[in-house]
């Protein structure tokens, strides 16, 4: 019994995120593992990295959360989620047992409100079908990298946070303007998503800049290679 207890009680949560953030590298978008790792570096394992794994209970969890679930909603619930799934991933390779005390319905539910109850989420009005041909031409009388960027995201239909987190090799302008697709890129598979709309645009002349996290804050200069 002493043996089945042992890894319970040496293994703390910052090694057990690890071996968990190493296994989304491998196996998930490359994205998705960047912000697992600095959500929970940033907000829980200054709290619980230390703890061993059998150990975390409601109360860190709420220590982790409580702090900024009114401030940064948003945030806090994905922070919440990721711990929940970290835990329940060390409960199945054998290194923890119980419940978990991250989860949501039936327990963290009832400790902190609803996210509704907190902010209310405004979205944005679409813009009419028929106003878009004015809209793209003027945006494309604008200077900078930001009314590129959303020209970008309008003519491939991509994410905002694909469009802001794209990198230069995704790209391939030789073709004529054929961006990789940004999501099944990041997750190693997926088909091309064609973008001949891209022809004759600053994407295409290379007049485009890489993204800041690329440039280093910067804007910088496509790869000579592209």
């Amino acid at each position: 019994m002493a043996d089945a207890v042992l890894p319970l009680t040496c293994s703390p949560m910052l090694a057990i995120v690890r071996r968990r953030l190493d296994f989304l590298h491998q196996t998930f978008c490359r994205r998705h593992g960047r912000q697992w790792r600095s959500t929970l570096v940033t907000y829980a394992t200054p709290v619980i990295g230390g703890v061993p794994v059998q150990d975390v209970d409601t109360a860190l969890v709420l220590k982790v959360l409580e702090p900024i679930w009114n401030t940064k909603t948003e945030t806090a619930s994905r922070v919440r989620g990721r711990i929940e799934a970290i835990l329940d991933w060390a409960k199945a390779r054998g290194l923890r047992v119980g419940e978990n005390p991250a989860r949501w319905r039936g327990h963290l539910s009832n400790l902190l409100p609803k996210r509704s109850k907190i902010r209310r989420v405004k979205h944005h009005p679409a813009l009419p079908y028929a106003e878009m041909p004015a809209f793209m031409t003027a945006l494309r009388r604008r200077e900078g990298i930001a009314p590129r960027a959303l020209e970008f995201v309008i003519l491939v239909a991509a994410r905002t946070g694909e469009g802001l987190g794209a990198c230069w090799h995704e790209f391939d302008l030789e073709a004529g303007g054929v961006v990789a697709s940004l999501s099944s890129q990041a997750c190693g598979d997926g088909p091309a998503a064609p973008t001949d709309s891209l022809r004759g645009t600053p994407m295409s002349e290379g007049g485009c800049r890489k993204t800041n996290r690329e440039a280093g804050g910067g804007t910088g200069t496509p790869p000579e290679n592209h």
